[in-house]
């Protein structure tokens, strides 16, 4: 007698498991280099960084990366790169919630018994008047959302003109091994124009 399927895998793919997997490291790597940024604009240690953020939520870090990036004369002539970047951040946080913090939940079709290519689940939104919201994705519209967390990390990163340097690199390996994946510092500052 075989083992019943959980209820997660009656809901979900290993095509969609594997794309909300996607999601979630890539925002927690986007994540990471927003308080890395956030650690060198306010000349303060990174664990100091990690600490004192740590209870506020990103948008809260959005806004202290926009205010300290105003405030610093070699950053301030790109603020309004940084508010694109800022504003895409905090549309790809809604998308990234819809899909990490869903309740999936079975097809509605009796008797199915088994995932679809279209996730059915159900939002529980922080903001706004919906109390619950239907949601419907297949795994490659949550692969897109990932690589636009990615592509968004990347643009802050080339708004910042610096990868963190290895000294930053092998004090987070310590902490999180992923981040020895990560490359060393190579990209030169940009340049005022």
């Amino acid at each position: 007698m075989g083992r019943e399927k959980s209820r997660v895998n009656k809901a979900l793919t290993r095509a969609h498991l594997h794309a909300i997997g996607l999601v979630a490291a890539h925002w927690n790597s986007l994540e990471l280099m927003v308080l890395y940024i956030l650690s060198e604009l306010a000349s303060t240690p990174f664990r100091t960084t990690v600490a004192l953020a740590a209870p506020s939520n990103f948008a809260a870090w959005l806004d202290m990366l926009r205010r300290l990036a105003n405030r610093s004369d070699e950053h301030r002539w790109k603020a309004g790169n940084l508010r694109k970047v800022c504003e895409k951040l905090k549309t790809l946080q809604t998308a990234r919630n819809t899909v990490v913090h869903a309740f999936w939940h079975e097809p509605d079709s009796p008797g199915l018994g088994f995932a679809t290519p279209r996730a059915t689940g159900i939002g529980f939104p922080k903001r706004g008047l919906m109390v619950m919201l239907p949601i419907e994705k297949s795994a490659q519209e949550m692969r897109d959302i990932a690589k636009s967390i990615a592509k968004a990390e990347r643009e802050l990163i080339a708004w910042w003109g610096l990868l963190p340097p290895k000294s930053v690199l092998s004090t987070l390996s310590q902490i999180f091994p992923a981040a020895r994946n990560l490359p060393p510092k190579t990209a030169k500052r940009q340049s005022r124009p």
